[in-house]
């Protein structure tokens, strides 16, 4: 489908869910930002602990770890029919304006690159070499 009939669709939905494939789809993103909330597919969990969401592996882990929750995103674990329900039903009731989460902003695309290009790189793979066991004869 080409990408603004796509936003269309998107823009015109109340809420999209996770399917767990493909992993890093940028369309979680798109939707944030056309006010769409996301359901994100929590795939494995510690059991013995399953709110601990350190232990979460999602569909989308940036979401989850930039901590963006309701009512922007609902993270409900796989088989949790009724937390999927429960999801849904909260989505559909608390609309969302746009959304751009903080990390996904330029202007903390320019601090990440800037991060880069500033930093001496050098002594940093010196330490790591060593770190692993590596001889560095200067």
């Amino acid at each position: 489908m080409e990408r603004l009939a796509f936003q269309k669709v998107v823009a015109s939905s109340r809420v999209l869910m996770g399917i767990g494939l493909p992993g890093l789809s940028p369309t979680p993103y798109e939707a944030l930002c056309l006010g769409v909330p996301f359901i994100n597919p929590v795939e494995n969990w510690d059991n013995k602990d399953p709110e601990d969401r350190s232990k979460w592996k999602s569909q989308h882990d940036g979401l989850l770890y930039a901590h963006v929750g309701e009512p922007y995103v609902y993270h409900v674990r796989v088989g949790d029919r009724e937390g999927f329900e429960r999801a849904i039903v909260k989505a559909m009731e608390a609309p969302i304006p746009r959304y751009i989460p903080k990390d996904m902003k330029i202007s903390a695309l320019v601090r990440r690159i800037q991060a880069l290009l500033e930093t001496d790189w050098q002594p940093v793979a010196h330490r790591r070499i060593q770190d692993i066991g590596f001889r560095l004869d200067r």
